[in-house]
């Protein structure tokens, strides 16, 4: 079992060196402290070849620290919890030119977002997966992040 930092438990059914990359249609980074301190490292060689393979990555939070530790945001549309916050957690960082400021923000195959905006987050990885037309994502967020349903 793993144990969230929010207490959820979760059993894996596979291990990380059994994930097939081809098949895999997304990978998501959940955000935590854990990103920011390194002791995620054993999941670098995963999402390597997840990027290499042009296969979407989405990353939340300090996750998206993880993303600019490894240079992978130095040359796409990014985001994620503020500008200074990500240098100072990846010091090789190089993306600067390329960052929005925005709460959620896909570029090419990366997704990030700001760790107050899972409601933005949720829609950029529908919208790169293809879950629903645009009409619905939009329905979806104004429902969860409003509280507005229209029919």
């Amino acid at each position: 079992m793993v144990t969230s930092m929010g207490g959820l438990q979760v059993k894996p059914t596979v291990s990380m060196a059994s994930v097939d990359v081809d098949s895999a249609d997304l990978l998501i980074l959940p955000g935590g402290t854990k990103w920011e301190s390194g002791e995620n490292s054993y999941i670098s060689p995963l999402v390597n070849e997840m990027f290499n393979k042009g296969k979407p990555i989405a990353a939340i939070c300090a996750a998206t620290a993880f993303l600019g530790q490894h240079g992978l945001l130095d040359n796409l549309k990014h985001t994620s919890n503020d500008i200074n916050y990500l240098k100072a957690v990846a010091p090789d960082y190089k993306g600067d030119k390329h960052y929005t400021g925005n709460l959620a923000t896909t570029g090419d195959n990366i997704i990030t977002a700001n760790g107050i905006a899972p409601i933005e987050f949720a829609c950029e990885v529908f919208r790169k997966i293809e879950l629903f037309d645009e009409a619905s994502i939009e329905k979806w967020y104004q429902l969860f992040k409003n509280g507005i349903w229209s029919e």
